[in-house]
């Protein structure tokens, strides 16, 4: 039982700290394409975001 709710605090924490880095590199993106007049494929670049988030920060911008 013990394990078993260690395993779900982990995934829960991992889940939260995955949440915060990406509301983190959204917002990093929308200040780059601000301030540099860039699109947000440029600012993902330089922030040298995964492919594999892409597609979600892309529809959440």
């Amino acid at each position: 039982m013990c394990e078993a709710l260690e395993r779900l605090m982990a995934d829960v924490i991992e889940e939260k700290v995955n949440q915060k880095i990406d509301e983190t590199r959204i917002e990093n993106i929308r200040n780059i394409m601000k301030a540099f007049n860039v699109s947000a494929e440029q600012a993902m670049n330089v922030l040298q975001i995964p492919q594999n988030r892409r597609a979600f920060i892309l529809s959440n911008l």
